[in-house]
Protein backbone atom coordinates (compact mmCIF):
# COMPACT_ATOMS: atom_id res chain seq x y z
CA UNK A 1 0.00 0.00 0.00
CA UNK A 2 1.24 3.43 -0.62
CA UNK A 3 1.74 6.48 1.77
CA UNK A 4 -1.12 8.28 0.32
CA UNK A 5 -3.15 4.74 0.55
CA UNK A 6 -2.41 4.39 3.86
CA UNK A 7 -3.30 8.32 4.35
CA UNK A 8 -6.70 7.95 3.02
CA UNK A 9 -5.92 10.25 0.05
CA UNK A 10 -8.54 11.27 -2.11
CA UNK A 11 -6.27 11.36 -4.96
CA UNK A 12 -4.51 7.63 -4.43
CA UNK A 13 -8.46 6.95 -4.36
CA UNK A 14 -9.30 8.21 -7.63
CA UNK A 15 -5.89 6.69 -8.75
CA UNK A 16 -7.51 3.91 -7.94
CA UNK A 17 -10.68 4.30 -9.59
CA UNK A 18 -8.60 4.89 -12.57
CA UNK A 19 -6.87 1.65 -12.59
CA UNK A 20 -9.86 -0.22 -12.05
CA UNK A 21 -11.59 0.91 -14.93
CA UNK A 22 -8.58 0.69 -17.07
CA UNK A 23 -8.68 -2.97 -16.55
CA UNK A 24 -12.06 -4.04 -16.29
CA UNK A 25 -12.92 -1.79 -19.88
CA UNK A 26 -9.94 -4.46 -21.04
CA UNK A 27 -12.18 -7.08 -19.85
CA UNK A 28 -15.45 -5.09 -21.47
CA UNK A 29 -13.94 -5.26 -25.13
CA UNK A 30 -14.17 -9.02 -25.23
CA UNK A 31 -17.79 -8.67 -24.49
CA UNK A 32 -19.62 -10.56 -28.39
CA UNK A 33 -24.00 -9.48 -28.10
CA UNK A 34 -23.64 -13.57 -27.92
CA UNK A 35 -22.19 -13.30 -24.65
CA UNK A 36 -25.02 -11.89 -23.20
CA UNK A 37 -27.13 -14.74 -21.96
CA UNK A 38 -23.67 -16.47 -20.59
CA UNK A 39 -23.21 -17.20 -16.75
CA UNK A 40 -21.61 -15.24 -15.05
CA UNK A 41 -19.24 -15.79 -11.43
CA UNK A 42 -22.49 -14.02 -9.56
CA UNK A 43 -24.78 -16.07 -8.38
CA UNK A 44 -28.22 -15.76 -10.69
CA UNK A 45 -26.73 -12.80 -13.12
CA UNK A 46 -26.14 -13.83 -16.57
CA UNK A 47 -23.39 -11.25 -18.37
CA UNK A 48 -26.57 -8.94 -19.47
CA UNK A 49 -27.78 -8.59 -15.95
CA UNK A 50 -24.50 -8.05 -14.56
CA UNK A 51 -23.86 -5.56 -16.82
CA UNK A 52 -27.08 -3.69 -15.65
CA UNK A 53 -25.59 -3.59 -12.59
CA UNK A 54 -22.48 -1.87 -13.37
CA UNK A 55 -24.04 0.45 -14.82
CA UNK A 56 -26.00 1.37 -11.68
CA UNK A 57 -23.09 1.36 -9.56
CA UNK A 58 -21.11 3.45 -11.84
CA UNK A 59 -23.55 6.36 -12.07
CA UNK A 60 -23.36 5.75 -8.35
CA UNK A 61 -20.49 6.43 -8.05
CA UNK A 62 -19.89 8.98 -10.03
CA UNK A 63 -22.73 11.03 -8.62
CA UNK A 64 -20.31 10.34 -5.60
CA UNK A 65 -18.62 13.52 -6.27
CA UNK A 66 -21.20 15.64 -5.52
CA UNK A 67 -20.92 14.67 -2.00
CA UNK A 68 -23.48 12.37 -1.53
CA UNK A 69 -25.24 9.12 -2.77
CA UNK A 70 -28.95 8.34 -2.92
CA UNK A 71 -29.74 4.84 -1.66
CA UNK A 72 -31.90 3.24 -4.76
CA UNK A 73 -32.89 0.04 -4.88
CA UNK A 74 -30.70 -2.95 -6.78
CA UNK A 75 -31.06 -2.82 -10.29
CA UNK A 76 -32.52 -6.00 -11.56
CA UNK A 77 -32.48 -6.69 -15.31
CA UNK A 78 -30.80 -6.23 -18.57
CA UNK A 79 -28.51 -3.58 -19.49
CA UNK A 80 -29.54 -1.17 -22.06
CA UNK A 81 -29.64 -2.05 -26.07
CA UNK A 82 -25.54 -1.66 -26.35
CA UNK A 83 -24.63 -2.23 -23.01
CA UNK A 84 -20.61 -2.19 -23.78
CA UNK A 85 -20.90 1.09 -25.37
CA UNK A 86 -22.94 2.47 -22.50
CA UNK A 87 -20.32 1.28 -19.86
CA UNK A 88 -17.39 2.26 -21.73
CA UNK A 89 -19.43 6.05 -21.67
CA UNK A 90 -20.04 5.35 -17.83
CA UNK A 91 -16.61 5.01 -17.59
CA UNK A 92 -15.24 8.33 -19.08
CA UNK A 93 -17.48 10.22 -17.22
CA UNK A 94 -16.73 8.54 -14.13
CA UNK A 95 -13.16 9.44 -14.78
CA UNK A 96 -14.11 12.50 -15.85
CA UNK A 97 -16.06 13.52 -12.63
CA UNK A 98 -13.10 12.61 -10.08
CA UNK A 99 -10.90 14.44 -12.15
CA UNK A 100 -9.52 16.88 -10.12
CA UNK A 101 -10.01 14.53 -7.24
CA UNK A 102 -12.91 15.73 -4.75
CA UNK A 103 -11.53 18.29 -1.76
CA UNK A 104 -14.18 16.97 0.67
CA UNK A 105 -13.43 14.52 3.07
CA UNK A 106 -16.85 12.92 3.99
CA UNK A 107 -19.34 11.73 1.20
CA UNK A 108 -22.71 10.53 2.49
CA UNK A 109 -23.90 7.27 1.02
CA UNK A 110 -27.61 7.41 2.40
CA UNK A 111 -27.33 9.27 5.61
CA UNK A 112 -24.36 8.00 6.35
CA UNK A 113 -21.12 9.76 6.29
CA UNK A 114 -17.95 7.76 4.79
CA UNK A 115 -14.78 8.97 3.90
CA UNK A 116 -14.47 10.05 0.15
CA UNK A 117 -11.02 8.03 0.11
CA UNK A 118 -12.81 5.22 1.21
CA UNK A 119 -15.56 5.65 -1.35
CA UNK A 120 -13.31 5.76 -4.72
CA UNK A 121 -11.37 2.32 -2.99
CA UNK A 122 -14.68 0.55 -2.46
CA UNK A 123 -15.67 2.14 -6.40
CA UNK A 124 -12.65 0.41 -7.25
CA UNK A 125 -13.10 -3.11 -5.84
CA UNK A 126 -16.44 -3.38 -7.34
CA UNK A 127 -15.48 -2.13 -11.03
CA UNK A 128 -12.44 -4.21 -10.48
CA UNK A 129 -14.12 -7.66 -9.42
CA UNK A 130 -17.03 -7.28 -12.06
CA UNK A 131 -14.13 -6.66 -14.79
CA UNK A 132 -12.84 -9.93 -13.60
CA UNK A 133 -16.39 -11.24 -13.55
CA UNK A 134 -16.84 -10.12 -17.19
CA UNK A 135 -13.73 -11.69 -17.94
CA UNK A 136 -14.72 -14.67 -16.87
CA UNK A 137 -18.00 -15.15 -18.56
CA UNK A 138 -16.07 -14.49 -22.01
CA UNK A 139 -13.79 -17.32 -21.75
CA UNK A 140 -11.25 -16.48 -19.13
CA UNK A 141 -10.25 -13.13 -17.23
CA UNK A 142 -7.14 -11.63 -16.93
CA UNK A 143 -5.54 -11.87 -13.36
CA UNK A 144 -6.31 -7.91 -12.30
CA UNK A 145 -3.10 -6.20 -12.48
CA UNK A 146 -0.69 -6.84 -9.17
CA UNK A 147 -0.48 -3.06 -8.07
CA UNK A 148 -4.43 -2.52 -8.51
CA UNK A 149 -4.71 -6.22 -6.17
CA UNK A 150 -2.14 -5.21 -3.68
CA UNK A 151 -3.65 -1.39 -2.91
CA UNK A 152 -7.00 -2.90 -3.22
CA UNK A 153 -6.46 -6.17 -0.66
CA UNK A 154 -5.13 -3.57 1.83
CA UNK A 155 -8.48 -1.79 1.97
CA UNK A 156 -10.79 -4.88 1.43
CA UNK A 157 -11.05 -6.15 4.93
CA UNK A 158 -12.67 -2.58 5.75
CA UNK A 159 -15.18 -2.76 2.67
CA UNK A 160 -15.78 -6.20 2.86
CA UNK A 161 -17.70 -6.91 5.87
CA UNK A 162 -19.71 -9.42 7.56
CA UNK A 163 -23.08 -8.10 6.95
CA UNK A 164 -21.57 -8.44 2.81
CA UNK A 165 -21.40 -11.49 3.26
CA UNK A 166 -24.04 -13.15 1.27
CA UNK A 167 -25.76 -9.98 -0.14
CA UNK A 168 -22.89 -8.43 -2.39
CA UNK A 169 -19.87 -10.90 -1.73
CA UNK A 170 -20.30 -14.45 -1.53
CA UNK A 171 -18.68 -16.17 1.46
CA UNK A 172 -14.23 -15.56 1.44
CA UNK A 173 -13.08 -18.44 -0.42
CA UNK A 174 -9.61 -20.21 0.92
CA UNK A 175 -6.83 -18.24 -0.40
CA UNK A 176 -4.11 -21.32 -1.91
CA UNK A 177 -0.49 -20.90 -0.50
CA UNK A 178 1.41 -18.92 -3.30
CA UNK A 179 -1.60 -17.80 -4.78
CA UNK A 180 -0.97 -13.90 -6.38
CA UNK A 181 -2.66 -10.59 -5.19
CA UNK A 182 -5.01 -11.09 -7.83
CA UNK A 183 -6.41 -14.62 -6.81
CA UNK A 184 -6.12 -13.53 -2.86
CA UNK A 185 -8.47 -10.56 -3.48
CA UNK A 186 -10.97 -12.44 -5.61
CA UNK A 187 -10.62 -15.23 -2.67
CA UNK A 188 -11.74 -12.32 -0.23
CA UNK A 189 -14.49 -11.11 -2.79
CA UNK A 190 -16.06 -14.94 -2.54
CA UNK A 191 -14.61 -15.89 -6.19
CA UNK A 192 -13.35 -18.91 -6.95
CA UNK A 193 -10.30 -17.53 -9.79
CA UNK A 194 -9.58 -19.88 -12.59
CA UNK A 195 -6.76 -22.07 -12.18
CA UNK A 196 -3.44 -20.61 -14.25
CA UNK A 197 -0.63 -23.06 -16.40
Amino acid sequence: MTTSTRRGSTAAGAQLLASATSYTCGMLGRVRDGDLDRQTPCEHWDLAELLGHMEDSLLAFTEAVTGSVAIRPPVSGRSSVEPVRRLRTLAGELLGAWEPPPTRGTTRIGTAPMATSLVAAAGALEIAVHGWDVGEATGGAEAIPAALAGELLAVAPVLIGPHDRGVRFAAARPIVAGANESDRLLALAGRRPTPRR
